[in-house]
Formats: structure tokens, C-alpha cells, sequence
């Protein structure tokens, strides 16, 4: 049964981007379709398993993906370092990028890496840019892929979940608060937050969105340890296309892609 799913699936999956080799570089045929790249700890005990992606955008041979659950809790920024210095609020210095970029190590093999395309990051506040391999979305990439507040909730993986019971939380809360890029609020001069800490043009918010898909940002989220982090990554399509094919000559021995070591394609 699996395998004439993952078959309906490929056939789909790769006449729809054949379509789009040929018809130009913007087609909506593949955005919601999912795709499974890398390997990480998801379920309760953390057994690592192939990563679903969601297919959020895609332009020329590039693609947009999002993961289907939030895989890591972890706090936006480290709040002793914030203590001394605030550029730990901007994106570039920010816990949740050290994590991103933990997850880019761990997660993705030599060949995978190569696939996966750097993506320019601008840093609200100090307007500098960076690059990153994975990262979080904009609130203008939240409202434009996720329109609603019922299609913004992420549930949490089971891993995730054991993480954030950890802190407190319950474990019947399904649903995870995600963070997305930092917001900037500009004011006229300089102000001092409730916490003392001074902004010289105004308050650099951490942002996310909430378990009722609502998108909130506020000063005290800088102290909020068990929010989650859903990555993001840009790859080329193409190149997925060749290494999931060769992936599944040597995987076909086995009965099934969850029990496969290799992490490539829908089943």
C-alpha cells in the first residue's frame, strides 16, 4: 500500500514540475505538496526519522519549504547575553538562528547540503543583512502562505513535545507557538523598556505565532523559553529531483521508507 502511494505520489510530484520546467518560473502546481529531505528526532522517544517539508512557494528551479510540525523548542534569544548587549534581539545574533543552524548540521547529510540555497535575512532595527541555509519566516511570508489564523497552527512533534513538557506545559497541548522573525517598532527617539533595557529608535520585538495562529509580538517574549522553532529552508528542486531518484534504487530493499535510512521522497 505504501508503495503505490509513494508511486500515485512521484508521478504527481514530477509531471507537475515537468509542467513547470516548461511553462515558466512561477507555477502553483507543487505549493502544499510535501516532500521528505533529512533526518531528525520527531517521535516521543526521539527516533530519528525522515523530515516532512512543505512546499510553500516556488520560483525558477528554487523552492520554499516549511516543516510540517515544529521540531525544537528553545527561547528567541539568550537573555543573559541580552543583558549586556540588545543586538542579541536582532536575528543575526539571536538564539533561535544558533539553533537553526545546529539543526542545518544535524539534520542533513553531505549531498543534501548541497541542495539546500542560502537566503538573505534582513536584520530588523540595524537594517544589516545575512545569509542562512535554514531560518524562520517574515510575518509578510506568514500572512502570504498561511492566510489564516486556522492554517497557521503547527501541532508539535512528539520530541518537541517531551521538550516543552519539560518546562511545564501540559502534555495535551497540541498546538506550538512558533517563532518567526524579530519586529521593529520605530518611535521618534530613544525609549527605555519596562525592564530598563534602552532602545535608541524604538523597541526590537521577538514575534510569533501564537497556538490560536494569532501573530503577537511583545517585549516579554524575550523571556519565553518553550516557544517553538518550525525551520525553514530554500532548496533547488532539481537537485532534489536527482538524489531522491538515486535514493530510491538503494532503499528498495527495504519494505517501507520509515524504515529506510534514507530520507527522500512521499510515502
Amino acid at each position: 500500500m505504501g508503495k503505490d502511494i509513494y508511486l500515485k505520489w512521484k508521478k504527481r510530484f514530477f509531471q507537475s514540475w515537468n509542467l513547470e520546467m516548461m511553462a515558466g518560473p512561477k507555477r502553483r502546481d507543487l505549493i502544499g505538496e510535501t516532500i521528505y529531505l533529512g533526518r531528525y528526532p520527531q517521535a516521543d522517544k526521539g527516533d530519528i526519522s525522515p523530515i516532512p517539508w512543505m512546499i510553500l512557494d516556488v520560483w525558477g528551479e528554487s523552492g520554499l519549504l516549511i516543516t510540517k510540525e515544529c521540531l525544537m523548542v528553545s527561547a528567541y534569544c539568550d537573555m543573559k547575553k541580552l543583558e549586556y548587549d540588545l543586538k542579541y534581539l536582532e536575528w543575526q545574533n539571536s538564539l533561535a538562528r544558533e539553533r537553526c543552524k545546529e539543526f542545518f548540521y544535524k539534520a542533513f547529510n553531505e549531498k543534501e547540503r548541497e541542495i539546500i540555497q542560502k537566503r538573505n535575512i534582513i536584520n530588523e532595527g540595524s537594517g544589516s543583512m545575512c545569509q542562512d541555509l535554514v531560518f524562520l519566516l517574515s510575518e509578510k511570508e506568514v500572512k502570504t502562505c498561511f492566510p489564516d489564523k486556522e492554517s497557521r497552527k503547527a501541532l508539535l512533534s512528539g520530541y518537541a513535545k517531551e521538550q516543552r513538557c519539560a518546562g511545564g506545559y501540559s502534555s495535551r497541548d497540541q498546538y506550538a507557538d512558533w517563532w518567526i522573525l524579530p519586529q521593529y517598532e520605530r518611535r521618534n527617539g530613544p525609549v527605555t523598556s519596562l525592564s530598563g533595557i534602552q532602545y535608541p529608535y524604538g523597541f526590537l520585538y521577538p514575534k510569533a505565532v501564537l497556538t490560536n495562529g494569532e501573530i503577537r509580538f511583545r517585549e516579554r517574549m524575550a523571556y519565553y523559553k518553550y516557544f517553538a522553532i518550525r525551520p525553514c529552508i530554500q532548496i533547488n528542486l532539481a537537485a532534489y529531483q536527482n538524489i531522491e531518484a538515486k535514493s530510491r534504487k538503494i532503499a528498495g530493499r527495504w519494505r517501507n521508507q520509515k524504515n529506510s535510512p534514507y530520507g527522500y521522497g512521499l510515502v
